[in-house]
């Protein structure tokens, strides 16, 4: 896909997600905005159990869940700003080891007027939403640039975040040399 319909694309996805965001969204007593949500059905009797989801925050030594610390920001360039977010390396053996994945933002250009942030992805797989952010920030519509912080991540192995290293010339014609009959 050529880079102006990547552009056009993720144009159209945030103006879409800016108008499903305010039409989905409230606020609360502080004045802040919070999403609306439905109430869930109760659990009925004959409901089969559910099935456990790896938990996004790693339990502390105690079981109780314990939240990330709270991210750093630093401006980098051309108005974004940059944080590293630490997340266990096996979501649910946080024992073995973490990653860092870079971030990026850019703040709203009214505050005031701030709903909340969008997170952008490009999609994928192997494509930096860091990178794809800071080229296409100028073609998000300016209602959406007004409204809201606009927020990127590179997926695990991908930019920033721990990138894999890819074999040289030399060692990908080794491995495809590789006679692969058993």
């Amino acid at each position: 896909m050529a880079q102006t319909d990547r552009v056009r694309a993720l144009a159209a996805g945030l103006t879409a997600i800016a108008l499903l965001t305010t039409a989905c969204s409230g606020t609360t007593s502080d004045g802040s905005t919070a999403a609306l949500t439905s109430p869930q059905p109760a659990a009925s009797a004959t409901a089969p159990p559910a099935v456990a989801q790896p938990s996004p925050v790693p339990p502390s030594p105690s079981g109780a869940a314990v939240p990330p610390p709270p991210l750093v920001w630093k401006g980098c360039d051309n108005g974004f700003q940059c944080a590293t977010l630490t997340v266990p390396l096996v979501d649910t053996d946080p024992g073995r080891g973490t990653i860092d994945l870079a971030l990026t933002r850019r703040r709203t250009a009214e505050p005031s007027r701030r709903l909340g942030s969008l997170v952008v992805n490009p999609g994928g797989p192997g494509a930096s939403a860091v990178g794809f952010l800071r080229d296409a920030w100028e073609q998000v519509p300016p209602e959406v640039r007004k409204r809201f912080d606009l927020v990127a991540f590179d997926p695990r192995g991908v930019g920033g975040s721990a990138p894999i290293r890819c074999g040289t010339t030399a060692e990908l014609d080794r491995y495809f040399a590789l006679d692969p009959s058993p």
